[in-house]
């Protein structure tokens, strides 16, 4: 499991390489076979995205300790509903995470947006798979979330024990929602600049995206301040 999901991240991350330059290219000529191509690339990275997340949040849930993440963050004394919350328990699965819900936010903006926001499309697609790619090159290239432990424990260190608690399944998510939503918002708002386009703030698509960042980045402070 940890080869085929390094291995899938390495395609995720060629993918979506191709979809950002694809994109800037296929706008710069208008080739509209590129655009297409480039969009299911982008597709296609997300879906391998995702994939590897279920990888990983099943070896938290069978006590897969070969993998480093595992072991490090999670063990067999942890309640079941503890051990999901050990994917972004350290830094590289909360990296891990937001980019994978940056990749679940851009899947659906790219796949159907209205003819008022064909213009700018091209654009927001190149700059979501370039960020998607960084994150993905965090994970893979700089530190291997699929890292294996040998020799491989009985048990794992377990998670702290002030992590497991309520507010863990709800504020690290909240926020990440947040700092995920506000990509999507980055990407409008510069794919609106470098077409030159009108009213940025009186775009509906990106005041709907803005409010959802901001209520989920309140909603997760709030949280967070209960927590504490």
């Amino acid at each position: 499991m940890t080869e085929i999901g390094y291995i899938t991240l390495i395609i995720a991350f060629l993918l979506a390489i191709f979809a950002a330059a694809g994109s800037v290219i296929g706008a710069k000529t208008g080739s509209e076979r590129l655009l297409a191509s480039a969009r299911g690339s982008i597709l296609a990275a997300c879906g391998l995205y995702t994939l590897t997340a279920v990888f990983l949040l099943y070896g938290l849930i069978s006590n897969d300790f070969s993998l480093k993440i595992v072991a490090d963050n999670s063990g067999r004394h942890i309640p079941e509903v503890y051990k999901m919350t050990a994917l972004y328990a350290d830094k590289t699965g909360s990296i891990f995470f937001w980019g994978w819900l940056i990749s679940l936010f851009t899947a659906p903006l790219v796949w159907r947006t209205g003819d008022n926001h064909r213009k700018i499309m091209p654009y927001v697609m190149g700059i979501l798979a370039l960020v998607m790619a960084f994150f993905i090159y965090m994970v893979t290239f700089v530190v291997n979330i699929f890292a294996e432990q040998s020799p491989v424990p009985v048990d794992g260190s377990g998670l702290n024990p002030l992590l497991q608690n309520f507010g863990m399944l709800v504020h690290p998510p909240l926020l990440y929602l947040g700092f995920a939503g506000f990509a999507i918002v980055f990407a409008l708002v510069m794919a609106k600049v470098i077409t030159r386009g009108q009213d940025i703030f009186r775009d509906t698509l990106i005041r709907r995206w803005t409010l959802f960042a901001w209520c989920a980045l309140g909603l997760g402070n709030i949280v967070g301040m209960w927590w504490s």
